[in-house]
C-alpha cells in the first residue's frame, strides 16, 4: 500500500497545464538546430521533436548544470513557442513552476517524442497520446477529443513513454506490482523578516512522461544569501534502482547571492516508487554589524520511504 506523508508546513496539489483552447490546424516548417544534432533533436515551429525516447531520455535524466544550460541554450534558437514563454507573455502564474519542462513542452502542452504526440494535463493527471503519423489531427490532441480513435490516455503517475511505446518495455510498466508515488505533491516553507521574503519547498512532480524530486529555495532580494539543508533526500524508481540517501548542511548550485538555489535529487522518463526529501532553508540577511542568520520550517515529503 503506497503512503505519501507531508510533514511540516503547508501541503498543495499543484494544478498544472490548464489549456482551454482548442487551435486551427497549420502545418509549420520544420527546422533544425544544426547539422550534427538534425537527427536527435529539431523543430517544425510549432513543438519540439526528439528523434527517439532514447535520446529525449539522455536529456532529462538527471542532467548535470553544464548540460542543462547547454540544452536550454540550444532551444532558446528554436522559433516554437514553449509553456515557459506562453507564461511570460501573458504575465500568468507558472503552473508547472519548472524551468526545464517547461522549455521541453509548447504552448499546448505538447512533445513529439520518437512516433508519438505527448499532451499533458497535469490538472485532469491524464497523458493524451497521438501517433506521430496522424498529426494532421493536432488540433484533435489539443482539444483531448475522446473520439477520436487514434488518441490514447494514460496516467500521470504512469511511465507513459514505455506503455506507448508497447513492446517489453510496456508490458514490464503494465504489470509492474510496485506502486508509483502518486501525482505532483509539495510541502513549502517560508520566511519574513525586515522586509526580506523568502520561499522554498520540497517536491515530487509526476507528469507521466517527466518525473523529478527536488528540494527549492528564493528570496526577494539578491543581499540574502540563501542555502539548503537537506536530510536523507533518497528515492527508488518503480521497479527499478534505488539511489541512496544524500545529505547536505548548506547547500548551493548558483552563486552565493543568487536569488534562487536547488537541489535535484532525481529527474527521469521513470516515476517513482518510494522518495524523501526533507529540507529548510537557512537565510543570511544583512545588518548594519553583519548578517542575521534566519531558517525557515523543515518542509518534508515522503513515500514508500525508510526515512
Amino acid at each position: 500500500m503506497k503512503k505519501v506523508l507531508f510533514l511540516g508546513g503547508v501541503c498543495s496539489i499543484l494544478l498544472t497545464l490548464t489549456f482551454v483552447s482548442c487551435k486551427k490546424e497549420v502545418v509549420p516548417k520544420k527546422e533544425v538546430l544544426g547539422e550534427s544534432e538534425k537527427q536527435e533533436m529539431t523543430s517544425d515551429g510549432r513543438m519540439l521533436i526528439f528523434n527517439s525516447s532514447s535520446t529525449y531520455e539522455s536529456l532529462v535524466s538527471n542532467p548535470d548544470e553544464k548540460a542543462q544550460k547547454e540544452f536550454l541554450m540550444k532551444i532558446s534558437k528554436m522559433s516554437y513557442t514553449t509553456y515557459g514563454k506562453k507564461i511570460e507573455k501573458e504575465k500568468s502564474i507558472d503552473l508547472i513552476d519548472d524551468e526545464y519542462f517547461s522549455t521541453i513542452i509548447n504552448e499546448d502542452g505538447i512533445v513529439q517524442i520518437g512516433d508519438y504526440l505527448y499532451r499533458i494535463n497535469a490538472v485532469s493527471e491524464k497523458v493524451f497520446v497521438l501517433p506521430a503519423s496522424h498529426i494532421s489531427e493536432y488540433s484533435d490532441l489539443v482539444c483531448e477529443n475522446k473520439a477520436n480513435k487514434n488518441i490514447r490516455q494514460f496516467s500521470t503517475g504512469d511511465c507513459v513513454i514505455e506503455l506507448a511505446e508497447s513492446g517489453d518495455a510496456g508490458q514490464k510498466s503494465l504489470f509492474c506490482g510496485e506502486d508509483g508515488c502518486g501525482s505532483d505533491v509539495q510541502n513549502t516553507l517560508g520566511f519574513s523578516y525586515a522586509g526580506f521574503i523568502g520561499a522554498g519547498k520540497v517536491r515530487y512532480l509526476s507528469l507521466g512522461v517527466y518525473f523529478c524530486l527536488k528540494a527549492e529555495a528564493e528570496s526577494n532580494s539578491n543581499y540574502v544569501r540563501i542555502y539548503l539543508n537537506i536530510e536523507n533526500a533518497w528515492d527508488k524508481v518503480k521497479c527499478g534502482a534505488t539511489h541512496g540517501a544524500t545529505s547536505y548542511p548548506w547547500y548551493q548550485n548558483n552563486s552565493t547571492y543568487s536569488v534562487q538555489q536547488e537541489f535535484r535529487k532525481y529527474y527521469g522518463i521513470q516515476p517513482l516508487n518510494g522518495m524523501h526529501m526533507k529540507a529548510r532553508v537557512r537565510c543570511e540577511i544583512p545588518t548594519t554589524v553583519g548578517y542575521e542568520t534566519v531558517f525557515t520550517n523543515w518542509g518534508e515529503i515522503r513515500a514508500n520511504s525508510p526515512y
